[in-house]
């Protein structure tokens, strides 16, 4: 706050038997922004609480920087193309990866294909430990003929649902979708004249739809068929209801972390807003009302100078915060720390210094992805066995594949790969394919270059012969291309035999006497 900005109602002058003194309005306190994590410090029993730790868990990935950042950094390192591996029945294989790539084409709200969905399982299991995929059926095309199949999966909020703890107790997950009175409203009216309420009732789906319709509610909710809904929950006891949120155990480093902020800002705006006070007299000598009132108007109209005239008696004293703590550069260091440590990331994938091994540590984390991918393998495999089922196609081996992190030393796979190959372990199809080439691309590319690869050959040399020089892609040969092979295994027979022959001694010319 400046002199120019204080106005006459923000002075006040005090008189008492001679003496006067000169005030100014100032803040009572600084106002800081209201913290994101106050809901964190309000609740005195969110351990116990799933729900509230759902919402402390959204909100700390939407607002906190560091957290934010480490879990996009495990969702972008978790999710790669997963696809499904052959089954060997072609029909089969069409079906499944026409659902892999297409699922979701009808929603408006998001993109089609597995991989999406498979993104948005990662956000929900690494924030709030909790994810429910409802899968809606209905009948698809492919190739021309008609199939059974999951065209919609949608992830339910989870605190859109209800577990009763009775159940689970002996191995059995009831779920129900929570009463909403708003959307029990929209139902209820009439889809010709309310176009909302006709597009609210075509995505619902229609089990869930006609329990609705008819008030058949449970624990103050709807039961949902659990042939369309999946429980995926982290960590979690077979007699918990709920996992356990990834970011739970990162609370209280990040209310650390945020009381910390929290404090910077507090003093940098108590900074800013000094207060200052002049002192003028002594108790001996002290200042006169008239003296006081002049010093109030010099300070209120203050002229531009470098040359002041001072009195003796006149001090200066600023109240306000200490910027010392400004300068401590590692504060937040061990509370950062203890945020990377709950999460499990190390610093090296966030930019951030990494003491000791990193590669250690990068395992570590490789391990805790792939434990994810199994998990939604599994639930992949559930919903695969559901479409050959309803289908007609029985006694198949389902599996996915899942494309290699980024994670692993590329140089150290592609070398392992080609050892593989030349030792004739792997396929031509699988080599390529792990060391990042597409097959069918490559096959179409050597066709291409049949005719032109002799332009790529290394020059003929003199007396070699022309059928030394490798064409086809094959190693030079001493014999003739013409020859069939009943004549090229004749001249190998005739040369074997040749060298076997024991050599000739040739005896020396002596002259007879």
């Amino acid at each position: 706050m400046s002199f120019e900005d204080i106005d006459e109602n923000d002075i006040q002058i005090n008189e008492d038997e001679g003496s006067l003194a000169v005030g100014f309005k100032v803040p009572t306190s600084v106002q800081v922004p209201t913290s994101y994590l106050s809901t964190l410090r309000k609740y005195k029993d969110i351990y116990n609480d799933i729900y509230k730790q759902i919402e402390v868990s959204n909100k700390i990935y939407k607002y906190n920087s560091l957290v934010g950042n480490a879990v996009d950094v495990l969702i972008d390192f978790a999710v790669t193309d997963v696809k499904p591996n052959a089954t060997g029945n072609k029909t089969l294989d069409n079906i499944l990866q026409y659902w892999f790539e297409n699922v979701n084409g009808h929603n408006t709200n998001t993109l089609p294909g597995i991989y999406n969905v498979a993104q948005e399982i990662a956000l929900e299991w690494f924030t709030s430990g909790n994810a429910f995929p409802y899968t809606k059926w209905s009948n698809e095309v492919v190739n021309k003929q008609q199939f059974k199949l999951p065209t919609s999966i949608t992830l339910i909020n989870p605190k859109s649902i209800e577990i009763p703890s009775g159940p689970i107790a002996f191995g059995q997950e009831i779920i129900y979708l929570k009463y909403d009175s708003d959307l029990l409203s929209k139902i209820q009216k009439d889809g010709r004249s309310d176009p909302e309420s006709a597009l609210i009732k075509q995505a619902i789906p229609r089990s869930v739809l006609n329990s609705i319709q008819k008030k058949k509610f449970g624990f103050g909710g709807v039961r949902l068929n659990p042939k369309y809904i999946t429980h995926i929950k982290r960590r979690s006891k077979s007699y918990q209801a709920w996992g356990i949120p990834y970011l739970s155990r990162c609370f209280a480093a990040v209310s650390i972390l945020e009381k910390l902020r929290e404090l910077d800002e507090s003093i940098s705006t108590g900074l800013l807003n000094l207060i200052t006070i002049f002192k003028i007299g002594t108790e001996d000598h002290p200042a006169t009302r008239d003296r006081l009132r002049k010093f109030a108007n010099l300070i209120r109209n203050p002229k531009a100078t470098t040359t002041l005239v001072w009195a003796h008696d006149v001090t200066v004293e600023q109240v306000g915060p200490d910027g010392k703590i400004l300068a401590f550069k590692n504060k937040y260091e061990d509370a950062k720390q203890d945020v990377l440590t709950a999460l499990g990331v190390p610093k090296t994938l966030m930019s951030m210094n990494q003491q000791g091994d990193a590669w250690t540590s990068i395992l570590s984390l490789i391990e805790r992805l792939t434990n994810w991918r199994k998990i939604i393998s599994l639930w992949l495999v559930k919903i695969m066995k559901q479409i050959a089922q309803f289908n007609g196609f029985d006694d198949v081996s389902l599996s996915v594949k899942w494309d290699r992190m980024n994670l692993t030393k590329e140089s150290e796979v592609k070398n392992l790969i080609l050892a593989f190959y030349d030792r004739g372990l792997i396929s031509t199809h699988t080599a390529l394919q792990e060391s990042g080439y597409d097959f069918d691309n490559e096959l179409s590319n050597k066709k291409k270059e049949q005719n032109k690869i002799k332009y790529f050959l290394p020059p003929e040399l003199p007396f070699s012969g022309k059928d030394n020089n490798p064409s086809n892609n094959q190693r030079p040969n001493d014999t003739n291309p013409k020859m069939t092979k009943n004549q090229i295994k004749k001249t190998q027979t005739k040369n074997e035999t040749i060298n076997l022959q024991p050599e000739k001694k040739v005896e020396p010319n002596v002259k007879a006497k």
